[in-house]
């Protein structure tokens, strides 16, 4: 329980780029929403439980440390599922921060209707910005992850 954030960043730097990401997105977030985040933008200066949108916000603008709950995910799908060519991740988020990681090794289909869309783009990266249902034709992928998927699971596990 402890520091998440890089400490090569100052908390004024942290703060400005976290306002700066929220206005820019800010009609991708509750009002409530956005004071909160606002209000806790240095959260994960003090603690690794954090929420997961801030922490989706902390990957994007790279003020992680190196060692973070995405690249051990990473390590995961690379040491339990080597032949994985094909990802789609279920329940992304509004900033897919674990699909833009694996997207550098990997082609990822995102499903999550409130996922922002322009934030990343490439070849391997694509975004459905769309509910994952029983009915989701996932082509010819071959794994299918979800990284807090908030109630996702019941439909990835269906379709199992």
């Amino acid at each position: 329980m402890g520091n998440i954030l890089r400490k090569d960043i100052s908390d004024e730097e942290i703060e400005r780029r976290v306002k700066e990401f929220l206005e820019k997105n800010k009609a991708h977030y509750s009002q409530e929403h956005l004071i909160f985040l606002l209000d806790n933008a240095l959260w994960g200066r003090r603690s690794d439980d954090i929420d997961s949108d801030l922490r989706q916000i902390y990957a994007h603008l790279d003020l992680l440390e190196e060692e973070n709950i995405y690249k051990e995910f990473m390590r995961m799908i690379e040491r339990n599922f080597p032949k994985a060519k094909k990802i789609v991740e279920v329940g992304c988020g509004r900033v897919p921060a674990l699909s833009s990681k694996l997207a550098e090794k990997y082609h990822i289909t995102v499903y999550d209707p409130r996922v922002i869309e322009g934030l990343y783009d490439g070849k391997n990266f694509i975004i459905k910005k769309e509910k994952f249902t029983n009915d989701t034709d996932i082509g010819d992928a071959n794994l299918i992850i979800g990284f807090m998927p908030q109630g996702a699971h019941q439909t990835i596990q269906r379709m199992l």
